[in-house]
């Protein structure tokens, strides 16, 4: 069957919904960063990814051991919960050091396991619903977005040799 009647329109759309223009306006946008944005935008990312892993890292910390109705040293987080703050705490804080020293894989990991992380924290039900986290989680987000979108135009930009056609 010919779709001549669209024209030209036809093949744009069959590519857009096939997904090479998406995939190549993606693209452009992502190395679309000049080279001195590019490092403060990796740089910022880096930062804000070790300030998370702090954030991850204390507030179980410091909800151990607090006062409840029956006294004192009781714990307010369970040790598997503890575990897997630390192994979350040692994933971001090992893909920020990666965003520092200017890797693309480390950049798009820390932004995928930031959203999957909360992502999963929302559907357990444990997630902080409060406004200023909900704020906080576009916040680091869009940070690491950037930060991403630095590290390729980055790659792009001081790496001419390797075509990333």
């Amino acid at each position: 069957m010919r779709l001549d009647w669209l024209g030209n329109y036809s093949q744009g759309l069959f590519q857009m919904i096939l997904g090479t223009k998406v995939m190549k306006l993606g693209k452009a946008w992502l190395e679309s960063q000049d080279l001195i944005t590019s490092v403060k935008w990796m740089r910022r990312a880096g930062v804000t990814g070790i300030i998370l892993a702090v954030f991850n890292i204390g507030a179980p910390v410091a909800s151990l051991g607090g006062v409840s109705e029956s006294g004192f040293g009781e714990d307010f987080i369970t040790l598997p919960s503890l575990i897997i703050a630390f192994i979350v705490f040692i994933i971001i804080l090992s893909l920020s050091v990666g965003i520092l020293r200017q890797n693309k894989i480390a950049a798009l990991g820390l932004l995928v396991t930031h959203v999957l992380i909360n992502a999963v924290a929302t559907i357990m039900g444990s997630v902080n619903t409060h406004p200023v986290a909900i704020v906080m989680f576009f916040v680091f987000m869009y940070v690491f977005l950037m930060g991403t979108k630095g590290t390729f135009s980055f790659y792009k930009l001081t790496h001419p040799e390797y075509p990333t056609n």
